[in-house]
């Protein structure tokens, strides 16, 4: 968070501290800042320094990775690049290996009788159980192993979107691919041909498929999986 408070004091945005508490607040807030400063200056500097080409050493890997921050990683189905809310990070190590274990949340979609996500009952949309779809947060973990020396923050597998080369484009982009999927949610009649994509019961690996869905094929599903 500190990277980010000197830009946040000076637009605080309209209405901000009108409050005599708010005033207060700001106030033990400009105490703190120093006190960082004071007893941190050095590796504040360096995470500046570093930061301000895009650049990031394992050991200072804590200063990007802000809860409530969306990050970039890629999608286990599509291998595109997928936005996700961090919600905190850990360093851990397994034998000899360092790695960060990322928690982040994403937007997913699923039928009302799914475990583990936020859900809006859409019983009125969907009236039978089957059909009733909805979308909520669903919860990933995510991992960034170990690397020496001084890295691009853009070309770790998880980095706050801030750090693309075109963030704004970026952006833009995830938004609109997500209104397209959305879009698709309820019953549709489509033509397709391509992978699809499930996750496996242990919910640590996801399984690929061939699938053709056509008119000709009058509603059928063709699915080549590695058992068939």
């Amino acid at each position: 968070y500190r990277r980010n408070l000197p830009s946040s004091l000076e637009d605080p945005g309209a209405g901000a501290y009108k409050t005599e508490g708010d005033s207060r607040a700001l106030a033990d807030l400009d105490v703190l800042i120093g006190c960082m400063e004071y007893n941190f200056g050095k590796t504040l500097s360096r995470i500046g320094n570093l930061t301000a080409h895009g650049e990031i050493t394992f050991d200072l890997l804590y200063a990007i990775l802000a809860p409530g921050s969306i990050v970039l990683g890629t999608c286990s189905s599509t291998g595109k690049p997928r936005a996700y809310r961090l919600i905190s990070a850990k360093l851990c190590s397994y034998g000899q290996t360092d790695f960060y274990l990322v928690e982040c949340e994403t937007l997913a979609a699923a039928t009302v009788r799914d475990e583990g996500l936020e859900l809006e009952d859409t019983a009125a949309t969907f009236p039978t159980p089957a059909a009733r779809r909805t979308f909520g947060m669903s919860q990933e973990m995510l991992k960034i192993r170990k690397f020496n020396g001084v890295t691009k923050i853009n070309s770790l597998s998880v980095y706050p979107l801030e750090f693309h080369t075109d963030s704004a484009a970026m952006k833009a982009k995830l938004v609109k691919r997500g209104r397209r999927w959305a879009a698709l949610n309820g019953v549709h009649h489509m033509q397709y041909s391509g992978i699809a994509s499930r996750q496996t019961d242990d919910q640590h690996r996801m399984m690929k498929y061939s699938v053709s869905v056509t008119p000709i094929t009058k509603r059928r599903l063709f699915v080549d999986i590695p058992s068939w």
